[in-house]
């Protein structure tokens, strides 16, 4: 049976939540990645921003990429075992949830 360490995403560039939804995607853009990694001061993981997210809730906001904080756009972020089953994963965490270690 596969596990979640078999399918996850490993390297996801971050970004500090102060950094602009503009510097998300130009880290995004640098990387070739859908996605960043938000962390607090201590290097935690607080949030992620997809592409997806970052342009619904950007452009929902109507104001300069430049203005809008990463922590104003990021969407949750869930943690789950490595060794777990690809079926747990499915069962636990919502659908076309970025799944990281």
């Amino acid at each position: 049976m596969a596990r979640v360490n078999d399918v996850m995403t490993t390297n996801v560039p971050r970004i500090g939540g102060s950094a602009t939804v503009l510097e998300a995607a130009e880290v995004m853009n640098r990387a070739n990645s859908t996605g960043v990694e938000v962390v607090d001061k201590d290097g935690r993981v607080v949030g992620l921003i997809t592409a997806l997210r970052l342009l619904r809730e950007f452009y929902a906001l109507n104001r300069k990429p430049e203005d809008v904080n990463a922590s104003q756009v990021m969407g949750p972020f869930y943690r789950i075992a490595p060794n777990a089953s690809t079926k747990e994963a499915a069962k636990t965490l919502p659908p076309a949830v970025p799944r990281l270690d």
